[in-house]
């Protein structure tokens, strides 16, 4: 079982990422409205992955990221921004963020991310099959 953290205003800014992964019979998907939520869940749940907005109502999603890092370095991270590519790079380097993410990321980003994350931790195939199908 894959279980994947949303922190998110509770804008509805995930609605198409979620929507995907819930098509996946192994994986489970938790919710936080706010880092501090996000970081007791970081210490509390066995997460393989964590999806960050850019804004969160406490902090910024790179200020959560940043923490979360400090609790667990294995936690693999996406991360929304607005940033060009390079910025981007030069603001999260050394937190080993998975994957810059869109406003509003959908069902190519959760492909390339479940890519990302299969490759990462060496995961076997049917933790992606959807009614016979797999992610890729």
């Amino acid at each position: 079982m894959l279980t994947i953290l949303l922190v998110s205003a509770g804008n509805g800014s995930f609605s198409g990422l979620q929507s995907f992964f819930e098509k996946f019979e192994n994986i489970r998907i938790q919710e936080a409205v706010a880092g501090n939520k996000a970081i007791s869940a970081v210490l509390n749940e066995d997460l393989q992955l964590m999806i960050v907005d850019e804004v969160l109502p406490d902090m910024t999603g790179l200020e959560l990221v940043e923490k979360c890092v400090v609790v667990n370095p294995m936690l693999n991270c996406a991360l929304v921004s607005s940033l060009s590519k390079g910025a981007f790079h030069e603001a999260s380097e050394g937190l080993g963020v998975l994957m810059q993410l869109p406003p509003q990321p959908g069902e190519i980003e959760g492909r390339e991310l479940l890519k990302r994350l299969k490759k990462v931790l060496r995961l076997d195939d049917k933790i992606f099959e959807t009614r016979g199908e797999s992610a890729e």
